[in-house]
């Protein structure tokens, strides 16, 4: 289900319900000898309807490699709405997750050779979505071009997450996800019909273990910076805050204390 008619919508969910309720007022109409029934079958329908939506990310939502995904346009930078990629391919029990379909030629060895450009090694994949996804003017692709910097398994970690995901408005926990940060291109790829979205990837496991590689002893003297904060305010609280603010700060805070007025204080200093 794609754009206004989606569960993990609000307004999807009151329509579904005021439909459902709507059954036993329609029955009384037309056909009032089953009235009773039909408001047990809109009772079972509501209930089945919550339960089973929750039932449904609980049990299929953890079976596929998930990825929370923030995509940005490529022409103004903005991010769209982070979007929740299930991979549609089971890794083994205990397996790293697989490379879903590598897109590059293979060499004698077997192994992927990436496409070099601008001076980089890219490394491009097809991936399916087990639910399809809503992006920018994209509606419904199930299919989906990643080109990474790195390879798939190295660029991305999967790791086990409380709250990683949403599934037909369900938020779940899920022992295969990570976040990916990435450039949805200008362009797109037609095959057979099929438009498929391409995401150039800039952010990852990878690259933030990458930067933060070396700051253990940067976070070591940040923490001891931070056991002197509050002389670092008083330092500069005439810079932070105006004097009316302090004042009211002060004010607020002591309540039996009340600062004079610029206009009392120059009536004393006149008197």
């Amino acid at each position: 289900m794609t754009g206004f008619f989606t569960l993990k919508s609000s307004h999807t969910m009151f329509l579904l319900i005021t439909g459902f309720m709507l059954i036993p007022i329609i029955v009384n109409v037309y056909y009032p000898a089953y009235l009773t029934y039909s408001g047990y079958a809109a009772i079972a329908l509501i209930m089945g309807l919550i339960f089973g939506l929750y039932l449904n990310a609980v049990i299929q939502g953890p079976r596929y490699p998930h990825i929370e995904h923030t995509i940005y346009d490529s022409v103004t930078g903005i991010p769209f709405a982070i979007k929740d990629f299930f991979i549609d391919r089971e890794p083994e029990p205990g397996a790293a997750i697989p490379e879903v379909y590598s897109l590059m030629k293979k060499d004698p060895t077997g192994n992927d050779v990436p496409k070099y450009l601008f001076g980089r090694w890219w490394y491009p994949y097809l991936a399916r979505t087990h639910w399809p996804v809503d992006v920018a003017d994209y509606r419904g692709v199930f299919l989906h071009i990643f080109i990474f910097p790195h390879p798939w398994n190295g660029f991305l970690g999967f790791a086990r997450r409380e709250d990683a995901a949403y599934l037909t408005g369900e938020v779940i926990s899920h022992g295969a996800s990570t976040h990916l940060d990435s450039i949805l291109a200008p362009f797109k790829v037609d095959y057979l019909g099929i438009e498929i979205p391409v995401y150039l990837g800039i952010l990852s496991t990878y690259t933030i273990g990458k930067i933060t590689r070396g700051w253990e002893e940067g976070m070591k003297e940040l923490a001891r910076m931070l056991v002197s904060m509050n002389d670092l305010i008083e330092a500069q609280k005439a810079n932070i805050f105006p004097e009316k603010e302090l004042e009211e700060m002060v004010e607020y805070v002591f309540k039996d204390v009340r600062i004079p007025s610029e206009r009392n204080k120059r009536k004393g200093q006149t008197a």
